[in-house]
């Protein structure tokens, strides 16, 4: 995550408390964590909806269909809006909605799974939306079926960032403070997770959940910025999650697709990582190359049940080539930081 610093964040996140918390997004895209698509999961669970994926999340898979009238639920009477802005026979053009979210933390840090943002002590905010193109060629039936997709869906967070007494990494570690950073609260030098991020408010617009995509069926392929989920978790997918803003990466893969041999969807992808300005770099590259493969399967006899591998491989990016790109195929760990490292997971959701 890169920050930028600015006492001026105080008067601007002050303006965006002026926004009280809502979500207007389509049900055709719901990022990762937002109301409706808590919402959505919610009803999935009750048995009223059925996922739009298996294991693999990302905003352009999580096409939720929104309950007919014959499901009773709470928000029956609260549609999300669909507003086409201007549609033509081969394109058509969509507003994806408003979405602000905000924070208070009394006493230290804390927050979680809420992607770029991070909640320091004090106020925090968040104000993200968008719009999508879609494009597709004359004489199709639907656009997914054969057509390419562009969605601008930027955001833009601040924190007030109030000063909180840093764990002592020595009490953690129990190694010399060599090893950690006491201004910035590091426990080790080699991972950028510092407890605090300077002394002033912060302040970020990125890209958000912004991407290209085409689509042929039900194979897809993309290129942008969209957090990446992998597994069947909630609060810890152990290998990939939400937790830090998306990075920019090329995934080609399958979606959710139902055979009589049972339903399967996959994922390859191929990223590249960037250090925050607060973590020291001296020792190794300014990116990381890191790339990743996920596949779930459901048997045809019992698709209440779903098996998932996921895999990813970090390597520097000076390190970059045909042996790296291909490290998520492969099973041997040569190390980080020399040809790499890898994590991988083996899940079951019933």
């Amino acid at each position: 995550m890169t920050v930028c610093t600015v006492r001026a964040a105080r008067a601007v996140a002050f303006a965006f408390a002026l926004f009280c918390t809502a979500a207007l997004p389509l049900s055709a895209f719901t990022p990762i964590g937002s109301v409706w698509d808590r919402y959505y999961e919610a009803l999935a669970l009750r048995g009223d909806i059925e996922r739009p994926f298996m294991t693999i999340r990302q905003a352009s898979r999580n096409t939720w269909d929104h309950p007919g009238p014959e499901v009773s639920h709470p928000w029956q009477d609260l549609t999300p809006p669909t507003r086409s802005v201007a549609e033509t026979q081969n394109l058509q053009l969509q507003s994806l909605g408003i979405e602000s979210f905000s924070s208070y933390n009394s006493r230290y840090a804390s927050g979680g799974n809420d992607g770029a943002m991070w909640q320091g002590r004090g106020f925090n905010t968040r104000l993200r939306g968008g719009v999508a193109a879609e494009w597709t060629p004359s004489g199709s039936a639907d656009w997914s079926d054969h057509g390419a997709s562009l969605t601008l869906y930027p955001e833009f967070w601040a924190a007030q960032n109030r000063s909180f007494t840093l764990v002592d990494p020595d009490d953690i570690t129990g190694t010399s403070s060599l090893f950690g950073d006491p201004d910035f609260g590091y426990y080790t030098r080699h991972m950028d997770l510092p407890q605090r991020f300077g002394d002033d408010p912060l302040y970020e617009l990125g890209w958000g959940e912004s991407e290209l995509r085409y689509d042929y069926r039900r194979f897809t392929a993309g290129f942008g910025n969209q957090a990446l989920w992998l597994g069947p978790g909630r609060q810890n997918a152990l290998v990939l999650s939400d937790n830090a803003g998306g990075f920019p990466k090329l995934d080609i893969g399958l979606r959710k697709t139902q055979t009589r041999f049972g339903d399967v969807e996959a994922i390859g992808f191929w990223g590249r990582l960037t250090p925050s300005d607060y973590f020291d770099t001296s020792n190794y590259d300014d990116h990381n190359y890191y790339g990743g493969l996920a596949a779930a399967y459901s048997p045809p006899f019992w698709r209440q049940f779903t098996l998932g591998f996921n895999k990813v491989a970090i390597t520097q990016w000076n390190n970059l080539d045909y042996d790296a790109i291909v490290q998520q195929f492969r099973l041997e760990n040569a190390g980080y930081p020399g040809d790499g490292g890898q994590l991988a997971s083996v899940t079951g959701d019933w």
